[in-house]
This record gives structure tokens, sequence and C-alpha cells, in this order.
């Protein structure tokens, strides 16, 4: 008996091995690992927000010239003057001080032959009409045989639609002064450097009842303070306006604080102003 019951017990041990080996048995496997969720794509229609660029200062650009619906003027230091009329003109006198000469020029008037009043180069742009008027078109000077000034003659009724233009004496240099009438009837007076003025060209300045004269006092190329003053003071203009007053440099309030005469007015560069 006991030969039998070994191999009995080795074929059960047997068939139980084949049994687990083949996956057949009632035994618990362990759960197999599952693969992870991939993460959500990114939506390709959204667009990354980007730091706005840095803007950089620029130089500015002076405003270009709005039409006046009156005449306007511009004092740019020294002896140097801008008009701009309602017509659109715009008029230069005696270039040279200060800033504001990038508008077009229609017409540029000069007084005589100082460094100081012609720099016509400032005024970069030019319409097609522009005109330039000097004391050497408006001046007609004749001399003796030795070549001494026997007579000057000065042109006036210079008619240009929106400005009339009278010349007058001028300064020592052989000059000339203009008388402006504009065309809402405004008159202003400007004389360069003048440092005397006779009783003539007093009385005459006086007949046209000027709105505007400027008077130039700095005693190195001109009469000074205290002559200019007298000079205003009888040609009675409604305004009267220091100007050339601290050669080389464009202006000196001291100075034009010291021009004393009824209806006195005192402008300084980059001031501009109706003529009415």
């Amino acid at each position: 008996m006991k030969k039998i019951a070994l191999p009995l017990t080795l074929i059960a041990l047997s068939l139980l091995l084949i049994a687990m080996v083949s996956g057949c048995s009632n035994i618990p496997q362990p759960p197999m690992p599952q693969p992870s969720a991939p993460e959500p794509a990114v939506p390709t229609d959204e667009v990354p927000e980007v730091a706005e660029p840095e803007i950089l200062e620029e130089d500015v650009a002076e405003p270009e010239l709005i039409i006046p619906e009156n005449n306007t003027l511009l004092y740019q230091g020294n002896g140097s003057l801008r008009i701009a009329t309602p017509e659109g003109k715009i008029i230069y006198i005696d270039p040279w001080a200060g800033s504001g000469y990038n508008v077009p020029a229609d017409l540029i008037l000069v007084t005589h032959d100082h460094d100081d009043h012609k720099d016509v180069k400032l005024i970069t742009e030019k319409n097609p009409d522009c005109q330039k008027i000097t004391w050497q078109e408006t001046v007609k000077t004749t001399y003796t045989e030795d070549y001494q000034i026997k007579s000057r003659e000065y042109q006036t009724d210079i008619d240009l639609g929106y400005i009339k233009i009278d010349a007058t004496a001028g300064c020592h240099t052989g000059g000339a002064g203009y008388v402006l009438t504009l065309s809402n009837g405004i008159t202003v007076y400007v004389g360069g450097d003048v440092n005397e003025m006779s009783d003539e060209l007093v009385t005459q300045l006086a007949a046209y009842n000027l709105d505007y004269a400027f008077f130039s006092c700095d005693e190195v190329w001109t009469m000074n303070v205290a002559e200019a003053s007298a000079y205003a003071a009888r040609i009675k203009a409604k305004h009267s306006i220091p100007y050339h007053t601290n050669w080389p440099s464009y202006f000196s309030r001291e100075i034009a604080e010291q021009f004393q005469v009824e209806g006195r007015m005192i402008i300084e560069p980059g001031d501009e102003m109706a003529l009415e």
C-alpha cells in the first residue's frame, strides 16, 4: 500500500502546479497598472501676452502754423519779426534771431546789410511766388562827383495785395525802414538799426497815425533808450515797442522797461500777438 500512495501524491502535486501556471486557478491576481490620461493641449487660438514696446521720446517738431483770422505778429528777438496774414501769407522781417522760420515764406523784408538782419538761409522753405525785398531795391542813392551822397529816394506804394510797403529813411549804413499797411488797414513801422531820426522822418511817420511802431534802442548800433523814447513820443503810434534792445543778445527786459512813452508795449522773444 505504501508503494501506491507516493505516486498518487506526486501526481496531485503536479496537477496543482500546472493549474497555477496556466492561470486557470481562482487565486486573485493583482490589478494591472493603467496608463495615465494625457494632459489637455493648449488651445492654438490663444495668443500669449506680449509686453508693450517701449516708446522712446523723439524731438517734437515745431507745430504747423494755423492761418489766423486776423494778422498776427511773432517777435523772434533782436530785430526779427514774422507776420502771418488771414490771406495765408507769411512775411519775415530781418531774419536772424530766435525760431519760427519753419513756415514757408511769401515775403522777406531786409532793412540793411548787417549780418544780424539778413540771415535769409534760416528760412528753409519758400512758396513758389515768394518775394525778397531789401534796401537795395527800395533805396536809390545818388552821389556827387567826389562820391559824396547827394540824395536818397525811398520807394513807396509797393502793393502786393495783402500788404503795402512804403520805404523810409533807415539806419546808419544806408538801409531802409518800412511802413507796412496790412489788408485790414493796420499799419506797422519797423526801422532796423536806427541811430537817429531826422525831423523830416519823424513828421513823415507821425502822419501815418501808426498802430504799431518798433524802436531800436541798444546804444551799440542804434540810438539809446532815452533817444528812442523821445522819438516815439513825437511819432505817437498807438503802440510803441522797444526792440533790438541788447545786441548781440536777443532781448533785455531791463532796457525795455526804461523805454518810457504813452502806449508802450513790451514783447519778449517768442511772444505772438494779434495786430488789431
